[in-house]
């Protein structure tokens, strides 16, 4: 044994701490270093080594008084912990006959934690009493009551409990109280507790704030305050609603249970309920004083359910609702619940998505317009680039990618398109053959095209894109590759991912829809400096302006009562407005003003022959899709011309000539099949048959009112003349 064992029931004590110490270290996980030192300190006090129990106690002892001294918080550890260190080394210091010390150890716990409670079987009875004897000379108690009862109370700044349970221990002296509940004015009273002594503090608590009780039919409701959810009613009405029930005719299942909202402010509000296929219901609350108020009216929300309509829905579509599929084809879908919903339509051909609100009792139509499908499979890195600069180049395309609203875009992360890229099935490095100093289109090689077109077969999309990085600069400068299914070409533009300004060009680039058809005027103006405004050299025949009776040589001066200089104003002026709409032109000839109302017609709008600034692919992929949608119709014919407009940009003059060979658009203004015959002429003269040529240029002739871009366009006749008499002068 090792140290003196001095005092009356050392043995007992320490033997019944060695059991509690034995269930205390089995029960322990991982201990912090200052829980190491009161379990070594422990099995000195268990080995009755008291000195040493001592010396490991004081340790822990200076460190938290260290902290205290300084002003620190202790954490949760070391607060559970130091009050041990004190009781151990006050035991120590008795059982070696030292009661001064051992008393003024237990002093310091009692100080630091009045409550703390040393138990019969931790120490001997005379050390307890001497440790309730020193704790009745520091400490009184405190019963704390409120109204309304169950207030957290807050004593010298921290946490003490609840108000109506057990009395506070205090060490005696002045102390602040403090409560602050919310809803309520706070109270603060300073008391004075004497040792050994309960005092007794009640206060009054005064409201501030109001409750709202309500209840709902049905229940499941979500209750809004001021457009803030404040929680979802539930349950049923109880036997305290009877009367009201059998008022009302209804069910205890058809109403909820009482519903309450805490801590209202005075003043007005706006109360909501709501549920999915119910009606919403609105209150406005006037809340005068912090009192309750029950709601006595019943919330009653009468079911809210309507129908959707998808018109021109292609046969064989897939739809989803909010993300959920339905029955293949289905057009029309009752009984909805009313709310905002996501139409989703996929096709073969593309796919469509839009929000549509059904409105209780009323049939939504929704008019479904596909979209073509769009591969993006990924990016090829050309050079040396860093695995996380790749990385990151890879995140930024793929977030340009998901911006883009006029395909369905399928990313790398489709599971199908991973497989096909995984077999080697399609491989984007192939892109890497097109990139040719200043090329901006190339020509896929067959065997590359093949797989190409297999892949975007087996996805079910129009188009491929992959982006070949090409320099780390300044910026981050990538090609963007489109290839379509119509032929072995493809599209192709340069963009900086590092570059804002770069980035959302090749967005609204790969945003940007051709448009088959767009408002038609009729005429043909030119600024001069002999008038104030553009002067009419043409009008044709049949258009919206012929009808209105406007006259070449008049000189227009104003647009719906707004003045204008040049005909671009003009243009501007009545750009965006639609087919149908009507405005008013004002015109002067010879000093006389005549003014004309003029319903604006509807033109065809062809592709230019050579842009470099145009996304060919994606044109062809919608040619395709509107000739698919619209067969045996006006639109078809103009699908067909485009897509062979966009195979000649390409220089796929032969594939050209059999889609124009399809067309028939007969003798009308503007465009019409005189412009189909130009453009064969363009084709086989470049393909050098200039016989050929020759009979499409002098067939094209016979249209006088033909056009070419749209039936305000430029007039096909002088230039078929022009091309007539090259070909007749150099034969």
């Amino acid at each position: 044994m090792r140290g003196k064992v001095r005092g009356i029931f050392p043995v007992l004590s320490v033997l019944i701490i060695i059991g509690l110490m034995t269930a205390s270290i089995a029960s322990a996980q991982v201990k912090s270093e200052i829980e190491l030192r009161l379990e070594a300190g422990k099995t000195k006090y268990e080995q009755f080594d008291f000195e040493g129990a001592i010396a490991a106690m004081t340790v822990i002892i200076d460190e938290v008084d260290g902290k205290l001294a300084a002003g620190a918080e202790l954490n949760e550890v070391e607060s559970r912990v130091y009050p041990q260190a004190l009781a151990f080394r006050a035991l120590s210091h008795l059982d070696m006959a030292e009661e001064e010390a051992g008393k003024e150890d237990f002093r310091k716990l009692i100080r630091y934690s009045p409550s703390y409670v040393i138990a019969g079987e931790f120490a001997s009875p005379m050390y307890l009493d001497i440790f309730s004897t020193l704790k009745g000379e520091m400490v009184g108690f405190l019963a704390v009551s409120t109204n309304p009862g169950g207030i957290e109370i807050e004593l010298d700044g921290k946490p003490a409990g609840l108000s109506g349970g057990e009395a506070l221990v205090l060490l005696a002296g002045e102390h602040v109280v403090r409560l602050a509940p919310r809803g309520y004015a706070p109270e603060e009273r300073q008391v004075t507790i004497e040792s050994d002594k309960t005092s007794e503090l009640s206060i009054e608590l005064n409201r501030t704030l109001a409750t709202v009780y309500l209840r709902t039919s049905p229940a499941g409701a979500e209750v809004l305050l001021d457009g803030e959810i404040v929680g979802i009613t539930s349950g049923t009405a109880g036997s305290d609603y009877i009367d009201k029930l059998t008022e009302l005719n209804l069910r205890a299942d058809e109403v909820s249970a009482e519903f309450t909202i805490e801590y209202v402010e005075m003043g007005t509000h706006q109360l909501t309920v709501r549920k999915e296929c119910y009606a919403s219901e609105q209150r406005l609350l006037d809340i005068p004083a912090p009192d309750d108020f029950w709601l006595s009216e019943l919330l009653v929300m009468p079911p809210s359910r309507g129908s959707l309509r998808l018109k021109g829905l292609p046969g064989g579509a897939e739809v989803l609702l909010n993300g959920e599929l339905q029955e293949r084809g289905k057009e029309v879908f009752e009984n909805l619940c009313s709310g905002e919903y996501l139409v989703e339509a996929r096709h073969a051909g593309g796919m469509f998505k839009a929000n549509a609100v059904v409105s209780k009792d009323q049939e939504t139509d929704v008019d479904v317009v596909l979209l073509p499908a769009f591969a993006y499979a990924g990016a090829v890195f050309r050079g040396r680039l860093e695995a996380d600069q790749r990385q990151a180049a890879s995140a930024k395309l793929d977030q340009l990618f998901g911006r883009v609203q006029r395909f369905r875009i399928i990313g790398p992360e489709d599971e199908s398109l991973r497989e096909l890229l995984k077999e080697g099935a399609l491989d984007p490095a192939d892109f890497e053959g097109l990139m040719a100093e200043g090329a901006v289109e190339g020509r896929i090689p067959d065997e590359t095209y093949r797989r190409f077109r297999n892949a975007c077969r087996s996805l079910g999309t129009n188009l491929l894109g992959v982006a070949v990085f090409q320099e780390k600069a300044i910026g981050t400068r990538f090609r963007l590759f489109i290839a379509g299914t119509q032929g072995p070409y493809a599209d192709s533009f340069v963009v900086d991912i590092d570059d804002p300004t770069s980035v959302e060009r090749a967005v609204r680039r790969l945003d940007f829809r051709f448009d088959l058809e767009q408002s038609w005027l009729g005429i043909t103006a030119v600024d001069t400096l002999m008038f104030m405004g553009p002067v009419v050299i043409s009008v044709l025949d049949g258009s919206p302006a012929a009808e209105a009776g406007v006259e070449v040589a008049e000189a227009i001066t104003a647009v719906d009562g707004n003045p204008v200089s040049g005909y671009r104003e003009v243009i501007e002026s009545l750009r965006g407005k639609k087919p149908g709409e009507s405005f008013v032109l004002e015109f002067s000839k010879s000093g006389t003003t005549n003014i004309r109302e003029i319903v604006l017609g509807k033109s065809p709008v062809l592709l230019p022959l050579f842009s470099q600034s145009f996304n060919y692919n994606a044109a062809m992929a919608e040619m395709s899709l509107v000739a698919e949608l619209n067969p045996g119709t006006e639109k078809e014919q103009l699908a067909l011309l485009n897509t062979g407009l966009a195979l000649a940009h390409f220089g796929a003059w032969e594939d050209a000539i059999v889609y124009l060979r399809r067309v028939s658009f007969g003798d009308r203004p503007g465009i019409n099949h005189g412009t189909v015959e130009y453009y064969l002429g363009i084709c086989y003269e470049s393909l050098g048959y200039r016989a050929e040529a020759l009979n499409h240029y002098r067939a094209s002739l016979e249209y006088e009112s033909a056009t070419l871009v749209s039936n305000d366009g430029p007039l096909v006749v002088p230039r078929a003349r022009q091309k007539v008499r090259q070909f007749e002068q150099n034969p």
